[in-house]
């Protein structure tokens, strides 16, 4: 319960962090290059899924009666980081070239949500998530 309480409040912590690094960009405005929105957004980035890893391997250890090695729970989250690299480079560029349509990179993760998470039980084409 301890570590749990832990990883939470670590979780909290990142998540304040982020927030006042968001605000302090907003308040610099265009003073801040986008190499540093790449850095802060990858370290975020594979701490949190990190942390969540950690996170779902310890609870889900703690109620069933043979475990999962957390190792196997960690490779099977790093797994992820591609896809969180491929946003966080399609958000950094728009924020550069095009920062109208930043807002477009919500619209990308909104659909890779629906098409990959939700396919299963809606009746997209095959051809939707391969795009």
């Amino acid at each position: 319960m301890f570590l749990y309480r832990s990883i939470v409040f670590s979780l909290v912590a990142w998540i304040n962090l982020w927030t006042s690094l968001s605000t302090i960009t907003r308040l610099l405005n265009s003073s801040v290059p986008p190499i540093c929105y790449l850095l802060v957004s990858i370290v975020t980035g594979f701490v949190m899924v990190s942390l969540a890893a950690l996170g779902l391997g310890q609870v889900g250890n703690s109620v069933m009666e043979e475990g999962i090695a957390i190792g196997r729970i960690y490779r099977a989250a790093i797994v992820y980081l591609p896809a969180l690299f491929v946003m966080i480079g399609l958000a950094v560029f728009l924020l550069d070239f095009a920062p109208k349509l930043t807002g477009m990179t919500w619209f990308y993760l909104t659909y890779s949500f629906f098409v990959l998470y939700l396919g299963g039980m809606l009746p997209f084409p095959e051809w939707m998530g391969t795009l």
